[in-house]
This record gives C-alpha cells, sequence and structure tokens, in this order.
C-alpha cells in the first residue's frame, strides 16, 4: 500500500500529490485515543477538592503568597491561540481538497505555515528572555 504518492511540477521537481486516506484514519484514532485516556485520567485519578482543613493549613503556611497567581501571560495566551487558528487552517487546508472541496487552498496553506513558524519563533525567543 502506497501511503503518498510523488508527481512532477511543470519544473520537473517531485512533488507530494497525494497522502492515503489510511494516514488520516490513523491519525483520527490516535486523536481519539488520547481523548479517551486523557478522559479516563481526569476521571479515574485523584483530581478532587481538597478538606476544607487541608485548605485552611496551606494558606496558613504561604500566607506570603499572593490572593491571586496568573498561570500565563497574555503573550503566552495570544501564542497558543494563533497557534492553535494555524494549525486549524493548516489541517482544513490541507484535508478539504482531498475530500473534493474545491477553493483556494494553497494561499491560505502557505499563511497559515507562515504565521505557525513566524509563532514558533516569536515563542522561543519569548521564552528564552
Amino acid at each position: 500500500m502506497d501511503f503518498v504518492k510523488w508527481g512532477l511540477n511543470p519544473w520537473g521537481q517531485n512533488v507530494l500529490t497525494h497522502v492515503s486516506w489510511t494516514m488520516f484514519w490513523a491519525s483520527l484514532f490516535a486523536g481519539v485515543m488520547f481523548f479517551v485516556a486523557h478522559a479516563s485520567y481526569m476521571l479515574l485519578s485523584a483530581h478532587r477538592a481538597r478538606p476544607a482543613g487541608e485548605t485552611d493549613r496551606l494558606e496558613v503556611a504561604h500566607l506570603h503568597l499572593p490572593t491571586r497567581i496568573e498561570r500565563h501571560s497574555l503573550m503566552a495566551r495570544l501564542f497558543h491561540w494563533v497557534m492553535a487558528v494555524a494549525m486549524f487552517v493548516l489541517l482544513f487546508t490541507a484535508f478539504l481538497p482531498v475530500a473534493g472541496v474545491k477553493f483556494a487552498w494553497v494561499t491560505w496553506h502557505w499563511m497559515a505555515g507562515l504565521v505557525l513558524t513566524g509563532s514558533i519563533i516569536f515563542h522561543i525567543i519569548h521564552a528564552s528572555l
């Protein structure tokens, strides 16, 4: 079974022309299995509310902490949302043409790839500094 097929473009270069649907179903299965495993872990693990006495002891032991701790900065949240949108655009522009939906997907796919690359470079620099 061929997972990928290659062809020649007008300039004589090898280009990817087709990816087998088997790869799509395999990735979909892996995603669903991850979701099931994660949901099972969250439901069956020790994720529980702390008893009031334990919470009171922890608060007394850590009086120096602020009442509200910021988990993620605005920049971290923006990076993740931009990355998520870019990934969804990449996925839709990759699979919709294979499914027969005709639209100018190459420009959208190319721009989403640039946005994703730029956001990753920004994240590396931002997280390093």
